[in-house]
C-alpha cells in the first residue's frame, strides 16, 4: 500500500523533482541569521544588558573629578592680579549597600534578554522551518493538481471517442470539458498559493532561488517521540519563556531588598588635593591643601516615602512570581497541545494513505468500468477528485508532522540550529523515489 502511494505522489512531482537546484533549508536558515530583523532587535537588547551591568559595577569604583579655574582681577581699588586653582577630588565608596545591591540585580536584566535572544533565535528556526515547508507543500500542490489536468484531458478525449461511437450522450463530453475547466482554475489557485508562499518566505530570508525537494520515502512519523511527561519536564527546565520569567521575578525580589536599603546608613573615603596660586606685580603666593575624610550619611526620616516604596515593590515581586508561574502553565499547555497534535499527526498520516490507497484502486477501477459502460464519467470525475483530494492531503499531513515536531521542540526549549540540519538532511537536490 505505501509503495502504491508513493509511485501516485512520485508521478505528482516528477517535474519538479527535476528543478533541483534550490537553496537549501539550511542555507534559507543562515541567511535568515543575517536578514531577520526581530533577532536583530533581540541581539541589540542583550548588548545593552551587558552595558547596563558595566554601568551598576561602576557604581562600586572610586570617581575621580578634577576642576582647574584661572581668573584675571583688575579693579579700582587693587592692584591687577591673576588667580589659578587646581582640585582634584577622589570618592570611594566604602559602604552602600544599594549600589552592591543593584550590581547583583543586574545579572538578572542580563540573564532576562538571554532568555529573549534564545526565544528569538528558536522562534527564527520555527519561522524559517514553517515558511519553507509552506513553499514545499505549496510546490508540489501545483504539480500534483498538472498530473489531475492531465487525467482530466485523457478523460474528454475519452469521452469525445465514445461519443463518436455513440457509446454516451453530449452530456459526458460537457462534464469533462467542465471538470477539466475547474482542475484548470484549481491550478492557478495552487500557483498564485506558491507565490504567497515564496514572498512570505523571503521576507524572512531575502531573495532566494527556490527551494529543494523532498525524499517522499522518509518514515515521517515513525521515530519514537517520547512520552508527554517527559517532554513537560524538558519544558520547565528550558523554555525561554520561564527563564525570561523567573529572571524577572528574581530581578523584582532584588528590588525590594534596594530598596530597603536606603534605610541603611553609606559611608565614603574622600580624597582632595587642592593647588591654589595667586600672582600680582607685589608678589606670588601658592597654597597647597591635602584632606582625607570619611562621610557617613544616615537617613532619619523621609515621610515613609521608602516604606511604601518597599510595600509597593513587594506587591511587583508578588505578581512577577505570578507571572512566572502563569509562563510555566502557559508552556505546559503548549507543550501538551503540539505533543497530542503530533500524535495525531502520526495516526492522521497513516489513515490518509490507506485512503489514498483506497482511492488509487478506486480510480483505476472507475477507469476500467466506464470504458465496460458500467459506470458514466461522473463516476469517474468523483473517484478523481477523490484520489488527488486525499494525495494533497497526504502531502500536507506529511509536511505538517515536520512543522508540528519543530514547534513541539521549540515550545520545550530545546529547539537548536542543528535541528535544522536534521532537516537539511532529509530535504535534498532531488526528490528520490525508492
Amino acid at each position: 500500500m505505501k509503495r502504491l502511494i508513493s509511485v501516485f505522489i512520485s508521478l505528482a512531482i516528477l517535474a519538479s523533482s527535476a528543478a533541483h537546484a534550490g537553496t537549501g533549508i539550511q542555507e534559507a536558515y543562515e541567511r535568515a541569521l543575517k536578514n531577520d530583523s526581530i533577532l536583530r532587535s533581540a541581539r541589540h537588547y542583550q548588548k545593552a544588558a551587558e552595558a547596563v551591568r558595566d554601568q551598576t559595577r561602576a557604581g562600586l569604583l572610586p570617581s575621580v573629578t578634577g576642576q582647574y579655574i584661572a581668573s584675571k582681577y583688575d579693579t579700582d581699588r587693587y592692584d591687577k592680579y591673576d588667580t589659578r586653582d587646581l582640585s582634584i577630588n577622589l570618592v570611594q565608596p566604602v559602604f552602600d549597600m544599594g549600589k552592591y545591591l543593584q550590581h547583583g540585580q543586574s545579572r538578572y536584566t542580563l540573564e532576562s534578554s538571554n532568555a529573549k535572544l534564545k526565544s528569538a533565535e528558536s522562534n527564527l528556526i520555527v519561522r524559517v522551518v514553517t515558511a519553507y515547508i509552506n513553499v514545499l507543500y505549496a510546490k508540489d500542490k501545483v504539480e500534483l493538481m498538472k498530473k489531475k489536468q492531465d487525467g482530466a484531458k485523457e478523460q474528454l478525449v475519452q469521452a469525445q471517442k465514445m461519443f463518436s461511437a455513440g457509446l454516451v450522450a453530449v452530456t459526458s463530453i460537457h462534464e469533462a470539458q467542465a471538470n477539466l475547466d475547474t482542475v484548470g482554475y484549481d491550478i492557478v489557485n495552487a500557483e498564485n498559493e506558491y507565490l504567497n508562499a515564496m514572498v512570505d518566505l523571503e521576507s524572512i530570508t531575502g531573495k532566494i532561488d527556490g527551494v529543494k525537494c523532498l525524499a517522499r520515502e522518509f518514515g515521517y512519523g515513525v521515530h519514537d517521540i517520547g512520552t508527554l511527561d517527559e517532554w513537560i519536564a524538558t519544558a520547565a527546565a528550558n523554555s525561554s519563556d520561564v527563564e525570561y520569567y523567573r529572571a524577572q521575578s528574581k530581578y523584582a525580589d532584588d528590588t525590594v531588598r534596594i530598596i530597603r536599603s536606603q534605610h541603611l546608613p553609606t559611608v565614603n573615603l574622600i580624597l582632595n588635593y587642592r593647588k591654589s596660586d595667586q600672582v600680582s606685580n607685589i608678589k606670588s603666593t601658592e597654597t597647597t591643601y591635602k584632606s582625607i575624610a570619611a562621610q557617613l550619611s544616615v537617613p532619619i526620616f523621609n515621610g515613609g516615602y521608602t516604606s511604601a516604596r518597599v510595600q509597593e515593590n513587594r506587591e511587583r515581586f508578588y505578581q512577577s512570581v505570578s507571572d512566572m508561574n502563569s509562563a510555566l502553565n502557559d508552556v505546559k499547555k503548549k507543550v501538551a497541545e503540539s505533543y497530542t497534535a503530533l500524535l495525531g499527526s502520526k495516526a492522521k498520516i497513516a489513515a490518509l494513505e490507506r485512503t489514498a490507497a483506497s482511492n488509487s484502486l478506486a480510480y483505476e477501477s472507475n477507469k476500467k468500468s466506464m470504458t465496460a459502460g458500467v459506470v458514466t464519467l461522473v463516476d469517474v470525475i468523483n473517484a478523481q477528485n477523490n484520489l488527488f483530494d486525499s494525495l494533497s492531503r497526504l502531502l500536507q499531513a506529511k509536511y505538517e508532522y515536520f512543522t508540528g515536531y519543530t514547534t513541539l521542540k521549540y515550545h520545550a526549549g530545546v529547539l537548536k540550529p542543528s535541528d535544522v540540519g536534521f532537516l537539511e538532511s532529509i530535504i535534498n537536490s532531488e526528490c528520490k523515489v525508492n
